[in-house]
């Protein structure tokens, strides 16, 4: 079983994770709420496997598993204006990774995946990676869910890329800072849909 060591972030780092935090938290605060539905809680006695690649992270209430490169830190946030939490995980190495997912409120539209997108990077205080004030949004798919993604220029100039997908009442929210972008896509391609 892998374990997970603390450090203490030097200036760079530390903006870094604090940008990671900001994007995840700014869907709660863009009013895409979450509702988890309490009849899907996993299991406690499953434990999370250690893939060779790295750790693979499950959500059962979202619905989700990803691959970390090590033991990714869970973090309980609000849901926008309710009392209702989700389940973020982080791993705040370099690259920095996150991933969330939510059962929404509001059925997950085109422009709702977008509007997320945008508010994300906005809250990051992030700018788009050509240097132009134009975020450059390209539609994909992600394990067959209707997706967005972009790549930014963090404020400390570090790159990172942005992917939200959802369908139904279920938005999935996956972040990268740092690293190269085959590290960034490793991640995204890790993603898949549970059950």
């Amino acid at each position: 079983m892998q374990t997970a060591t603390a450090t203490i972030p030097g200036p760079r780092r530390a903006r870094r994770a604090l940008s990671a935090l900001l994007i995840a938290a700014s869907i709660a605060l863009a009013g895409c709420g979450a509702a988890p539905d309490p009849t899907t809680l996993p299991d406690p006695a499953e434990g999370t496997p250690s893939a060779p690649s790295g750790y693979i992270y499950q959500d059962a209430v979202a619905g989700y598993a990803v691959t970390f490169p090590g033991e990714p830190t869970i973090q309980t946030v609000p849901g926008a204006g309710t009392d209702r939490t989700v389940d973020m995980a982080l791993h705040l190495s370099d690259p920095y990774y996150m991933s969330r997912g939510e059962g929404t409120d509001e059925e997950v539209s085109m422009d709702f995946l977008v509007k997320a997108l945008r508010n994300s990077v906005q809250s990051a205080g992030a700018a788009p990676a050509d240097g132009t004030d134009n975020l450059a949004v390209t539609a994909i798919e992600l394990e067959g869910l209707p997706a967005f993604t972009a790549d930014l220029t963090m404020p400390d100039g570090g790159d990172a890329t942005i992917v939200v997908a959802g369908e139904g009442n279920r938005f999935y929210q996956l972040v990268v800072i740092g690293g190269t972008p085959e590290e960034r896509q490793a991640f995204f391609d890790s993603f898949e849909l549970l059950g």
